[in-house]
């Protein structure tokens, strides 16, 4: 009789040790358990994980053992066993605030996350036109990577989308075409007709994309979007900003100068920008490949239009 009392103590003894080391991961907002939350020790040669109730057992970590707790939707905790067994083998755990730059692409003519379109799309937005040194419109396109540009001169720009140029690339402002297939087929500087201060994004949609803009986009789409103006918020004041800037370049001796101003009420606003551009000629640079004749790309004619 004593041997099966001593013998049912020690059951009791085993399973409520072994029960007892049995954490519950919860979440800290909504107090719902939290699955597949990693556990694990310093040197990763124990691991666990929380099945659907949120429970994992920790038995098979040492007393002496720092426990991490890790989730892709929750901030990392690490705690000791004696701090899990203060806690009653509870923990909660907060959710991590993932930062991501959202953006909002018309790629279907309606705004889209760029990360759910199944096609090729750079977005050039106007943080990186600004941070950029580019004198015009078509060599902000150079930014992606994906893109050449051919310069017949040093204000020219026609931009190159996979071997295709001028009508086999469809300029678009707005919404509004800038070109189509009757265009000339060589060299194409249309897209330098936009004032780039003024974009608050470009688009660059690569491959065929006729079905959405209509024919004239075998080798891709330039979708450029200008700026809206500021209308006054709730304290009924007009608001009035005005920006302005230079830009010198001593390669092509270019002057580019831009200014803008913004007005409006609350139902009504304008956005006026001007930009004044004079570009002058590319210059050689004076140190030459020695393989080349001295003559090599000097040009002794000069035409003025």
């Amino acid at each position: 009789m004593n041997y099966l009392y001593y013998s049912l103590l020690l059951f009791i003894f085993i399973t409520t040790h072994i029960t007892g080391q049995q954490i519950t991961v919860l979440n800290y907002s909504t107090g719902e358990p939290v699955e597949n939350v990693a556990i694990y020790n310093r040197n990763r040669t124990k691991s666990t994980l929380t099945n659907q109730k949120g429970i994992a057992d920790i038995t098979i970590f040492n007393e002496d053992d720092s426990l991490y707790f890790q989730h892709t939707s929750y901030n990392n905790v690490t705690l000791t066993k004696k701090q899990i067994r203060q806690n009653n083998y509870r923990l909660a755990l907060k959710k991590r605030n993932i930062l991501i730059e959202d953006i909002v692409i018309s790629f279907n003519k309606l705004g889209e996350d760029k990360n759910e379109i199944p096609h090729m799309v750079d977005v050039i937005t106007s943080e990186k036109v600004k941070s950029n040194t580019a004198q015009n419109s078509a060599d902000i396109l150079l930014s992606t990577g994906n893109i050449s540009i051919q310069k017949s001169q040093g204000g020219g720009g026609s931009p190159i989308i996979r071997g295709f140029e001028a009508n086999k690339i469809l300029l678009v402002i707005d919404g509004v075409r800038m070109n189509n297939a009757i265009y000339r087929s060589g060299h194409l500087q249309n897209s330098i007709t936009i004032d780039k201060n003024i974009l608050d994004r470009t688009e660059v949609i690569y491959g065929p994309n006729s079905t959405i803009y209509g024919s004239d986009a075998l080798g891709g789409t330039v979708h450029y979007y200008t700026r809206d103006p500021s209308l006054a918020g709730e304290e009924k004041k007009i608001p009035f900003q005005a920006n302005m800037s230079t830009q010198l370049s001593t390669a092509n001796k270019a002057k580019v100068f831009h200014f803008d101003f913004n007005t409006g009420t609350r139902k009504f606003g304008s956005l006026t920008s001007i930009t004044l551009s004079d570009f002058g000629n590319i210059r050689m640079g004076k140190t030459k490949a020695p393989f080349l004749d001295d003559d090599y790309g000097k040009n002794f004619h000069w035409i003025k239009y």
